[in-house]
This record gives structure tokens, C-alpha cells and sequence, in this order.
């Protein structure tokens, strides 16, 4: 595999409703009163933060896939991901 090489991976049906949840828990926090100047920021950190696990299992499935298919560390460390 090139270092140029494209891994396609894809969110499961699953993920991508973990995913909508998390923007719409965003959606909904929105609507409640301001009880502190920070909670809006802490919060909207704290959903990017869930966001990015998320979003990040699609690579680590295709990257474990490549390793139980023989493929050498090496071939992959500089491999981009595309979701």
C-alpha cells in the first residue's frame, strides 16, 4: 500500500445516529438559560469531543482490518483516512 493510498471507511447506521444525537443534545442545550458565561463553550467542547470518538471509529475499524489482513505498520502509518 502507497503512502498516497486512500482507506475508505464509513460510519455505521449506528454511529451516524450516535452522531445526530450528540447534535441534536447541541440543538437542545441551546434552548435552555445562560446559568453560567462559560457553560456554552464547555458544553459545545464537551460534544466535539464525543463527536470525535465517534467519528473516529470508522478508521480504527479499517486500519484493524488492514492489520488482520497482513498489512505491516509501515504501509500504513502515513495513510490518509476518508470518511
Amino acid at each position: 500500500m502507497s503512502k498516497d493510498e486512500s482507506i475508505p471507511c464509513y460510519l455505521t447506521t449506528s454511529e451516524r445516529d450516535v452522531a445526530q444525537m450528540l447534535g441534536d443534545a447541541w440543538n437542545a442545550y441551546l434552548s435552555l438559560p445562560i446559568e453560567h458565561q462559560n457553560e456554552r463553550t464547555e458544553f459545545c467542547q464537551a460534544i466535539h469531543a464525543c463527536q470525535s470518538i465517534v467519528m473516529s471509529r470508522p478508521a480504527v475499524r479499517a486500519l484493524k482490518e488492514l492489520r488482520d489482513l497482513g498489512v505491516s505498520g509501515e504501509q500504513t502509518e502515513n495513510v490518509t483516512t476518508t470518511p
